[in-house]
């Protein structure tokens, strides 16, 4: 039997978390480019939406600056649900 493989999550939602980013220091305003890696990292890291909104809320609770992409990696895998953890 094959590894089950989670479908990408859409972009619109996971847009949405990376707005919620927006008001922090050094969020890259502008930089449109570092904002795409910011979804693209957000979107291949997190099982479904609601994962990506824990990650985000994590973030926020304990940061003033905008993560950086290995951070923001850091902080899917502090929430992940235990069911896509790896045994």
């Amino acid at each position: 039997m094959g590894a089950s493989v989670t479908p990408l999550l859409p972009d619109a939602p996971i847009k949405g978390q990376i707005l919620r980013l927006a008001g922090l220091d050094r969020f890259p305003r502008g930089e449109v480019a570092a904002i795409r890696e910011l979804i693209r990292v957000l979107r291949l890291n997190c099982a479904d939406e609601s994962h990506a909104r824990r990650a985000v809320d994590l973030w926020l609770s304990q940061h003033t600056d905008a993560p950086k992409p290995v951070e923001l990696v850091e902080a899917a895998e502090q929430t992940r649900p235990a069911r896509f953890r790896p045994a």
